[in-house]
């Protein structure tokens, strides 16, 4: 069985390295790239180290069809898929969030981190930390993840054990 993926984003950093990722993955395909930027370019285009990356076309979500999406991630600067995006999407799919705008606990906080409105913060207890090395059985069954970003996992995973033992 394969999942048939989505990625927002695509053209940055985090989008560009899950495209490689994902594109080497032998039970996932990419059906759905969308930017801004960068609409109506190829991937191979964007992404030219990639090789065998699928002939799509980087698009604007609202003319794609999500009925066959079996997963979506979120790879945009914060503020972008919170505020107006997510509440457009069929609830049913399932959400991986590398986005940051489900991370953090505190609507103040990421306010104040991001330099941004929280419009839909509402969601943000759906939303399962996806640090694995705390939440991994939780993980499993979630149906949306916020993905930690680089400092958590930085600092934190070399600590686990140390608070583990307490």
């Amino acid at each position: 069985m394969s999942l048939n993926v989505c990625v927002f984003g695509v053209s940055g950093y985090t989008g560009s390295k899950l495209l490689y990722y994902l594109n080497k993955h032998k039970k996932i395909t990419i059906i759905g790239v969308f930017g801004n930027s960068k609409i109506g370019k190829n991937l191979n285009e964007i992404c030219p180290t990639i090789k065998n990356l699928p002939k799509l076309k980087i698009t604007d979500y609202n003319d794609f069809d999500f009925s066959k999406v079996d997963l979506v991630f979120s790879c945009l600067p914060p503020g972008l898929f919170q505020s107006k995006i997510i509440e457009n999407l069929d609830p049913n799919i399932p959400i991986i969030d590398l986005s940051g705008d489900f991370r953090l606990e505190n609507k103040q906080i990421y306010e104040h981190f991001y330099e941004t409105s929280h419009k839909n913060f509402h969601l943000k207890d759906k939303f399962v930390y996806g640090l694995s090395e705390i939440n991994r059985d939780i993980i499993k069954k979630a149906k949306f993840i916020s993905n930690p970003g680089c400092y958590p996992t930085s600092i934190l995973i070399p600590l686990i054990p140390l608070l583990k033992k307490k």
